[in-house]
């Protein structure tokens, strides 16, 4: 299991360089969209994902709890990573 912590961090500077926007104006807890996150930046974090955790959630039928949110997506790549 990852530090989700870690994780967290990591996903935030990751949707920062996808979108532009400067870190501190997303929010953790607030859905992927409101985090400037569309469906092609969706697809840019999933092989992001798996790239540095090798985790394919491309393939994978995620239930929308586990990617609400940047909190959320971290929980479950805590879970699932080595």
């Amino acid at each position: 299991m990852k530090n989700q912590d870690e994780v967290l961090k990591a996903l935030m500077e990751e949707i920062s360089v996808i979108t532009g926007a400067p870190e501190a104006t997303l929010s953790p807890g607030a859905p992927l969209g409101v985090n400037r996150i569309n469906s092609l930046g969706f697809v840019e974090l999933l092989l992001f994902i798996r790239r540095t955790w090798n985790l394919d959630y491309a393939a994978a039928a995620l239930p929308m709890t586990d990617v609400e949110s940047p909190e959320a997506l971290a929980a479950r790549i805590a879970r699932d990573a080595e």
